[in-house]
């Protein structure tokens, strides 16, 4: 909340707390807050300007009527209309006058003049004059052919040095002719282009143009030199600009029916050359300067005159987002808060687009991508509020802001003119920039629109890790292909394992009762029968498993087997096993061990 508070004192102390009420009474007081108000400011003086030869300006001042306090000095600040920023001059309170100097002819300056005391800069004295207006002193700049047809060329150029108008130039005159001929031809225009039409075909002509104010003409400029098309069929049509970035340009043109083209296509520009298969209807131009001006010939080396061409002229976008996107936090239902970047610059800005980029994508420029996607998006939002769940690996818009505040909250499921701005990845890490498209700008070789964006840097990888409650994200199907093979791959380990560790298991011996631990040991120090040295050295696996029973144990290794009804009894005798030929009469069982014994 915030309050005004009038009829104070100059440079007095105030003493300000504020307190709540209710129709029940006040409630507790703020602490309170000492403020001093500063000091009256002088009013604005008198001033007078006399328009001098030699194109300078004398300006005289008296003190303001309504002085407060003392008088310090003065402050002078003026400019040419046109401009943005102003010079400024300080002086003394004895100074009274003061000769600005090199002003230009036919021009309007504003200057504005204030008297200071100690609390500050007074009210300001504001006055416009002009200078008196002569014919340009320079020829405009920047002639250049940007369009042409069979019968047609079309001109842009820019007004003569601010400095060489000599005032406001109010018309343009072309200048033509063929090079074959002596007779010239005129057109005159208020804008900065034109379409000469009625030419020859497969003609060279010599241009030039001239700027006039109200006084006449000024000085005409260098002659540039254009050649009309051929009447040959043309190999392309359409050849124009579908997008303009800082850094990039996608060109694109149209194919005759049937048209096969045994050479690739060549663009030219800035004594640069790309080559494009003859088959193709678009190439996106990437490694520009921003805010410079190209031109783009598409040419057919289709013939000995060095093939048939044809020419577009564009300005590359200028830099108006200069810093990326941060994170500044993420709340429990996975929505994350970006600051925005601050556009510094007056350019008229049409739309602004937050652009998210799943995935971890190797470019870091987003004038490297294919727009495409994008522009058929922004202009066919509807269609995308029906495919937004449909694929969630590609670039998409979140929101189409018309101004760009400070910060923006992704994953809020909200619409935004159009576009639906659905919940961040899970879990994955993605990048986003913000895109501004600049207003309307028209192709200079037709009336077709072209759209001109201006990107920001793309922000850093960000991975958000959801912890509340929130909408199922739809796993990525490539995922699936890579933790099928591996989940296979455990499995199969697993069961290899497991089979290893069951045969070893078969292959041991059973644990048996714990006072035959040292019978092997006592046979082999006190038995010298080859015989049983043989069977004890050599055992079959039935042997292993019934080793022999001392005379001194039977007793009670009989009661164990009797035991459960006779259970081991049995299972002893259908494990019977005659073990060597050498030894019949030693069976490979309890019972007839110590039968033996």
């Amino acid at each position: 909340q915030e309050a005004i508070i009038t009829g104070l004192l100059s440079e007095t102390s105030y003493s300000v707390t504020v307190a709540a009420y209710t129709t029940k009474g006040d409630g507790a007081r703020s602490k309170a807050k000492v403020i001093k108000t500063t000091g009256a400011v002088p009013g604005k003086p008198t001033m007078i300007i006399s328009i001098t030869a030699g194109n300078t300006a004398l300006i005289q001042w008296q003190p303001p009527k309504e002085m407060v306090g003392e008088l310090v000095g003065y402050k002078l600040r003026y400019k040419r209309v046109e401009e943005e920023a102003y010079t400024v001059h300080d002086f003394k309170r004895t100074d009274d006058h003061y000769t600005v100097t090199g002003l230009y002819k036919g021009a309007t300056y504003n200057f504005r003049l204030s008297a200071c005391n100690r609390a500050g800069t007074g009210e300001e004295h504001v006055k416009e004059i002009g200078t008196q207006e002569e014919v340009p002193s320079g020829f405009p700049l920047n002639l250049s052919v940007v369009g042409l047809t069979t019968t047609t060329t079309r001109l842009t150029w820019e007004p003569p040095a601010l400095s060489e108008r000599n005032g406001r130039i109010v018309s343009y005159m072309v200048v033509y002719r063929d090079i074959n001929s002596q007779q010239n031809n005129t057109n005159r225009t208020a804008d900065t282009h034109m379409m000469i039409h009625g030419l020859k075909p497969d003609t060279t002509y010599d241009i030039r143009v001239q700027a006039f104010t109200s006084k006449g003409g000024g000085p005409i400029s260098p002659s540039i030199q254009s050649r009309t098309m051929s009447t040959s069929p043309a190999f392309a049509t359409s050849f124009g600009v579908k997008a303009v970035m800082k850094t990039s340009v996608l060109l694109t043109w149209e194919l005759p029916e049937n048209f096969k083209s045994q050479v690739p296509f060549k663009i030219l520009y800035n004594q640069q050359s790309v080559e494009v298969q003859g088959n193709m209807k678009r190439k996106l131009i990437t490694g520009l300067s921003a805010d410079t001006n190209y031109s783009f010939v598409l040419m057919s080396r289709g013939n000995s005159a060095g093939g048939l061409q044809q020419q577009v002229s564009i300005r590359t976008a200028p830099d108006l987002l200069k810093t990326q996107p941060i994170p500044v936090k993420t709340d429990q239902a996975g929505k994350l808060i970006i600051n925005l970047p601050r556009v510094l610059t007056p350019t008229p800005v049409r739309w602004y687009y937050i652009v998210v980029v799943p995935g971890s994508r190797s470019w870091d420029n987003p004038d490297e991508m294919e727009l495409d996607e994008l522009l058929e998006a922004s202009e066919s939002p509807l269609l995308e509020r029906v495919r937004r769940h449909s694929d969630l690996s590609r670039p998409y818009i979140a929101a189409k802001l018309p101004s760009l505040p400070d910060t923006f909250t992704l994953g809020d499921e909200k619409i935004y003119n159009g576009f639906y701005n659905r919940p961040v990845p899970n879990n994955q890490p993605y990048k986003c920039f913000v895109m501004a498209e600049l207003k309307d700008q028209y192709l200079p070789t037709a009336n077709e629109k072209q759209r001109m964006f201006s990107a920001s840097p793309v922000s850093d990888p960000i991975t958000v890790a959801i912890n509340g409650s929130v909408s199922p994200i739809v796993e990525q199907p490539e995922m699936l292909w890579v933790m099928g093979p591996v989940l296979a791959v455990v499995l199969i380990v697993i069961i290899v394992i497991a089979i290893l560790l069951f045969k070893r298991k078969r292959a041991s011996p059973l644990p048996k009762d714990e006072h035959l631990g040292g019978v092997k040991d006592s046979l082999l120090a006190n038995s010298s029968d080859p015989v049983e040295m043989r069977r004890i050295n050599y055992q079959t696996p039935g042997m292993r498993e019934h080793p022999p029973i001392s005379v001194c144990d039977l007793a009670d290794h009989i009661e164990r087997l009797k035991a459960n009804d006779g259970l081991r009894f049995s299972q002893e005798y259908e494990n019977l096993e005659l073990f060597d030929d050498t030894c019949p009469l030693v069976v490979d069982s309890p019972i007839q061990s110590s039968v033996k014994g």
